[in-house]
């Protein structure tokens, strides 16, 4: 082989071979410079869980994430999930906090950083036994105390009580985006009983009343569906977060009284 085309074929080889640590170090573990200010949070004790930094963190010289450059200041949370977790929050519990701030969040097998959150919304996670990486810049050297905070998704109330011929409420509670809610049932007939408050149907909130008409074959309970996104973000890239919400249909007592109605308010 003509000894210039081989030196060629072994300057490109070892070049390749310098290269191949860079593309590694992309596709995993923290997304920050080595030395970057960090804690470990583990919020596995339950999907609600709360975790707190210390009073007046500050972010280091150099300590660079997902991409920033000077002036920022970046800091990492390292977090760990509970397996019912759907997303979370990062945010200031104090210091300054002038509008603007955004944070980053990377799983730790993710090939980059995702898309910037608002500091204080609710990014949507699938649950991963990896380390997720949060990551906060910006200039300056402000003094804050930090929040993470998991989120479970829905909460729902007791079952409402009613019975027939009157209305029951229900409602959920929890992180979610309230426009993208869908009350349902598999059967038509008792999914025509729903009456979002306010507008009417069964999408696009959180509070829902159930009109139980008179109906003495209905069963002595209805259970409905109740699904929704954790952020407008989430919709298409993750599935919907679901729970479900019950009606309780008591058999009403005998009276004789003319067009009387009883309800359990009554």
């Amino acid at each position: 082989m003509d000894r210039t085309l081989l030196s060629k074929v072994h300057i490109c080889f070892l070049l390749f071979l310098g290269l191949l640590p860079m593309a590694v170090q992309a596709q995993v573990g923290s997304p920050c410079t080595a030395g970057t200010q960090s804690f470990f949070v583990d919020l596995r004790s339950a999907p609600d869980a709360t975790w707190t930094s210390p009073a007046g963190v500050t972010r280091n010289n150099g300590d660079l994430c997902c991409g920033a450059s000077n002036p920022d200041r970046c800091l990492q949370f390292k977090v760990l999930f509970h397996p019912d977790a759907v997303g979370a929050v990062l945010e200031f519990a104090s210091g300054a906090n002038p509008p603007g701030h955004h944070y980053w969040v990377k799983e730790e097998s993710d090939a980059s950083c995702g898309t910037a959150t608002p500091l204080g919304s609710p990014v949507c996670i699938s649950y991963s036994v990896d380390t997720f990486y949060f990551v906060f810049c910006e200039p300056g050297n402000n003094p804050n105390q930090y929040i993470v905070e998991s989120v479970e998704g829905f909460s729902q109330s007791a079952p409402e009580v009613t019975v027939s011929g009157c209305n029951a409420i229900l409602e959920v509670s929890g992180v979610f985006d309230e426009s993208s809610i869908v009350w349902s049932h598999s059967n038509p007939y008792y999914e025509s009983f729903l009456n979002c408050i306010p507008g009417g149907g069964n999408t696009g909130c959180s509070t829902i009343e159930v009109i139980i008409p008179d109906d003495p074959g209905l069963p002595a309970s209805i259970t409905y569906d109740v699904c929704a996104d954790v952020s407008a973000v989430c919709s298409g890239a993750f599935p919907p977060v679901c729970t479900t919400a019950t009606v309780l249909i008591l058999t009403p007592p005998e009276a004789t009284v003319p067009d009387y109605t009883y309800c359990p308010e009554d």
